[in-house]
């Protein structure tokens, strides 16, 4: 990877509590390369992972990404030129494009255009997780990631990396969509029950965010919870009153519900 010039960088590993040969693997990397660090997370969930990286890198801007992506060769050299280019811009999010063309083309992000996160909705729809970085003076402000709505961690539900971006865009932190910033997803993604399965864990993460920020008092997660709810019963009706199957709204519904009450079980 390659960096502008005086730009310093380290990658650190988490060990999600794998059962494989993760730790002999990233270990044997770092000693032939300083600036890789293995971790360990016992606590089931990205989140977690997330969270303990955060506690141990020491840098002035973080960056993530996920076990299945494949940074460009410039990505932290775009990463740091972004930063250095405007004081005021506290996270960022990139181009996600698909690293195998046979891949489903989900999880991706891929406009050419910059973007500025300037609405509750471009919070949670503009950048994903596996391509994002943030100006590590803010984390304390903004908090840990959300371990209740992430992989990993038995309740089939994820949008802690939405969940994030959204408390950040609500503290009036700058944030940005950079074409530039640019990572390949190889998910290995196929068949319609891949793509089914993650689209349930996502709806049920929303299911979940709703319920956390609208018993904060957020009118804006509010209004975002009775827009998706008022579309999805409406698309009901109209099917049942046709005569059309619905089961689409109705496992819609019972995948919102059912993120909803994660944070009562």
């Amino acid at each position: 990877m390659h960096g502008p010039s005086g730009l310093t960088w380290d990658v650190w590993i988490v060990d999600n509590n794998s059962k494989d040969e993760t730790r002999a693997l990233v270990e044997s990397f770092a000693q032939r390369e300083p600036r890789i660090h293995y971790l360990f997370e016992g606590a089931q969930g990205k989140a977690h992972a997330i969270n303990k990286a955060v506690r141990q890198a020491d840098a002035s801007v973080i960056a993530f990404t996920d076990d299945d992506c494949i940074p460009d060769e410039r990505w932290v050299e775009s990463i740091g030129s972004a930063f250095a280019a405007d004081a005021n811009l506290g996270l960022v999010g990139g181009r996600v494009e698909l690293f195998n063309p046979l891949d489903n083309p989900m999880t991706t992000r891929t406009s050419r255009d910059r973007r500025i996160v300037s609405a509750p909705g471009d919070a949670l729809s503009f950048i994903i997780g596996c391509n994002m970085a943030i100006r590590s003076e803010l984390l304390s402000t903004i908090g840990d990631f959300d371990p209740l709505i992430t992989p990993g961690n038995g309740k089939d539900a994820g949008f802690e990396d939405a969940d994030f971006v959204y408390r950040a865009f609500k503290k009036d932190i700058r944030i940005e969509y950079l074409p530039n910033v640019l990572v390949y997803h190889n998910h290995g993604r196929r068949s319609e029950s891949d793509v089914a399965d993650v689209h349930r864990k996502y709806v049920r993460g929303r299911g979940s965010f709703y319920v956390k920020h609208i018993f904060k008092g957020d009118r804006s997660a509010l209004r975002m919870a009775c827009w998706e709810l008022q579309s999805t019963l409406g698309d009901l009706a109209k099917k049942l009153l046709s005569g059309k199957s619905a089961r689409e709204e109705v496992k819609m519904l019972s995948f919102l519900f059912g993120g909803a009450m994660t944070r009562f079980l």
